[in-house]
């Protein structure tokens, strides 16, 4: 079976053109759970570092990975219902939907929140948290859920393909033939590794190029230590030494008074 067959229908448990079976590492389920809005502009109160003008399009820069909800709001019991590991949907004012994966169930947010940290998580600044969100703290009305942004564009699918199905093939291989990557180091060298019949990032000659560079990258930390260790040895040996001429001379010394 070759590389190709083992990725399709072992990785994948599939095969060339279709879908990652549900069963496969490589399966990502973006089917909600939950759906919510997300459709607030930060206004004047945007934190300092963030660039987006909404909060919806926060999480897709990755500046906003937590939302906060109220007791006021008459929703906490819907918003409980999400568990680690949960795909919830939002949408902004414009239609617009992203796709976040829960990665902190929502929690009361304690009395001992700054606004500092409350901001880093929520992208408004510090001002909101103030007026906004630190008297619904003191009641024990506040709410926080944390998130990661599901990246669906074609790039961030293909390089999850590569990480965790395709990568993994070719690093189990290069274990098995050391000879024929030794081979293909030294014939690389100075050149750029091609794959004429890639056309995604998910490719042989980019499998390849990254395991020689982490090859590489090990070597050169292999050389530091074994610089290092040598180093202390014949530093180790020069006191050693040393103490030796030291105890000799001493004992000369005392030998003139016998």
């Amino acid at each position: 079976m070759t590389i190709e067959d083992v990725y399709q229908k072992v990785v994948k448990k599939s095969g060339k053109g279709k879908a990652p079976s549900r069963d496969s590492r490589l399966f990502i389920d973006t089917t909600p759970k939950l759906r919510g809005k997300m459709s607030f502009a930060f206004g004047s109160q945007r934190a300092d570092g963030v660039t987006a003008d909404t909060t919806l399009e926060a999480i897709k820069r990755g500046e906003r990975t937590a939302t906060t909800r109220y007791t006021s709001d008459g929703n906490i019991n819907y918003w409980k219902q999400a568990k680690v590991g949960d795909v919830i949907e939002f949408s902004g004012q414009n239609g617009e939907k992203v796709l976040v994966r829960v990665t902190k169930e929502l929690h009361q947010l304690p009395k001992s929140t700054t606004a500092e940290e409350w901001s880093s998580k929520e992208g408004w600044d510090t001002s909101r948290f103030e007026q906004r969100v630190k008297p619904q703290i003191d009641k024990g009305e506040a709410y926080q859920m944390e998130f990661e942004y599901i990246d669906q564009s074609k790039e961030a699918m293909e390089d999850f393909s590569y990480r965790e199905g395709y990568l993994p093939l070719w690093q189990e291989w290069a274990r098995q033939n050391p000879g024929l990557m030794e081979e293909l180091r030294e014939n690389a060298k100075g050149k750029t590794l091609t794959d004429r019949f890639a056309n995604t990032r998910v490719s042989q000659a980019r499998a390849l190029a990254d395991i020689l560079n982490s090859q590489r990258v090990k070597e050169q930390k292999g050389d530091i230590l074994s610089n290092a260790v040598i180093e202390m040895e014949a530093r180790a040996t020069k006191e050693a030494w040393d103490k030796m001429i030291e105890i000799e001379a001493g004992s000369i010394n005392a030998q003139k008074y016998l």
